[in-house]
């Protein structure tokens, strides 16, 4: 009888341990539903584990103000007189031009915004109209599981497929970089395969991306996550130290820029661009000296003839050069300097009729403008906010009569719009979080 006494006591002892852990686990937070990128996968081809500090991504995020310096109101065309939450009113330039010249159509704009001050930042949108109204309508907020304050995550940047059907959302969490693909019609979120994936390049067809994983090169489908395994060697077999890729508009091509580091036997790093074809390599340009390569920094004219590439080259001090390579005659072009002895991580972007190429332009560590560049002519010429500020995140229209960016000042930033010599200026939605990107999705499209 005692026996049986003790195995009961020994059992009840048992199921109550039991039951405190089923507790324990319930009352932890869930694990976060997309891995986050590692600056350089130990497995994956692109990566190489010394150069890890030599990657483009590591610029540290944008850095989220406080949530109570953001206004608890609704997205408008024009911030209102902020000086009632502690910031000085901000004067926004009178339009050269009536709205109706500006917004030739129904543009609907996507834009992180925060729904109250204690609340997280979500995807929400406004669509533009005919007149520059701002047009409310029953499209779903995105949320993206952002935070309202650094270090995250939060939303780094927005790269669009092709046709702009599907856009990758790069999330942020301290200098850790992880991507979704995002349906802004329907709402939805993808996650793409790959144990820490990393965003590199859209495919033409608009559907499938090219990701460095720990699997190594995937180019995957966006929606149902089926893959391939994707491989980029030299002629010895050796993997490519690849920094930036990206395919041509007609999908024959694959340009890529790869970075070599110093060795015994070539003592100056170097930046290489390489053009695949029919599975055979050929070298478009040599840079000595090459430092740096972001990873969305080589970027193909519309007509798939010229590539644009930007990347950091030491030679008498450190410049970002903006370079452009006919791949037909293969004639690289050196076509300016866009920055001295300066973290640089910004792509370039062609005019869909790929006669320009907008980039940004610094000065200094506190003056930014818009530089556009004539690939025909070579002269280029600036676009300075008129109301100062830092821009980023440029954005050309379908019909390439406007230019859109993001403007920085006072610690959040608005979607601002400029024609292409730079006379007419307007400024279309915000507050934003400080260097947010945004997304447009043209009525046509």
């Amino acid at each position: 009888m005692k026996h049986r006494s003790g195995q009961a006591v020994v059992f009840a002892l048992l199921l109550c341990f039991i039951a405190a852990m089923l507790i324990f686990a319930l009352q932890r937070e869930p694990a976060p539903r997309t891995r986050p990128f590692i600056a350089a996968p130990p497995d994956s081809p692109p990566a190489v584990a010394h150069q890890q500090g030599q990657r483009g991504t590591p610029v540290p995020p944008p850095r989220y103000p406080p949530a109570t310096s953001l206004p608890d109101r609704e997205a408008s065309l024009r911030p209102t007189d902020e000086s009632q939450h502690g910031r000085p009113p901000v004067a926004l330039p009178t339009p050269d031009v009536h709205a109706a010249d500006v917004m030739t159509g129904r543009w609907r704009l996507w834009f992180p915004h925060w729904p109250s001050s204690t609340a997280a930042p979500v995807l929400r949108s406004i669509t533009l109209g005919a007149q520059g109204e701002t047009q409310q309508h029953s499209w779903p907020e995105i949320a993206l599981g952002l935070q309202p304050s650094f270090p995250g995550p939060s939303l780094y940047r927005l790269h669009p497929s092709p046709n702009r059907r599907l856009w990758v959302a790069e999330i942020a969490y301290g200098e850790q970089v992880y991507p979704v693909v995002l349906d802004l019609r329907q709402g939805k979120v993808y996650t793409p395969p790959g144990e820490q994936a990393y965003f590199y390049a859209w495919h033409p067809d608009g559907r499938r991306v090219l990701l460095s994983a720990v699997e190594g090169w995937l180019l995957a489908d966006a929606i149902s996550g089926r893959y391939e395994l994707f491989t980029l060697f030299d002629a010895a077999g050796v993997p490519l130290p690849v920094r930036a890729v990206a395919y041509s508009p007609d999908g024959r091509s694959l340009a890529e820029a790869s970075l070599y580091p110093p060795t015994v036997a070539e003592p100056t790093a170097a930046i290489e661009v390489g053009l695949w074809r029919d599975g055979q390599r050929a070298s478009l340009l040599r840079l000595v000296g090459g430092s740096m390569v972001a990873e969305h920094s080589l970027r193909w004219s519309p007509d798939g003839d010229t590539l644009a590439l930007i990347a950091d080259v030491h030679g008498e001090g450190r410049q970002t050069q903006l370079w452009t390579i006919d791949t037909r005659s293969r004639i690289p072009t050196l076509r300016g300097v866009l920055a001295r002895e300066e973290q640089y991580n910004h792509p370039p972007a062609w005019s869909p009729d790929g006669r320009s190429i907008a980039a940004l332009a610094r000065s200094g560590a506190d003056e930014a403008f818009i530089t556009i560049f004539d690939v025909n002519d070579g002269g280029q010429r600036e676009i300075r906010p008129r109301t100062g500020g830092s821009p980023s995140h440029l954005f050309w229209s379908k019909d390439g009569r406007w230019l859109l960016f993001s403007l920085e000042r006072g610690g959040y930033s608005e979607v601002w719009i400029t024609s292409p010599d730079g006379v007419r200026q307007q400024a279309l939605a915000g507050p934003l979080p400080a260097g947010a990107p945004f997304a447009l999705i043209e009525d046509h499209e």
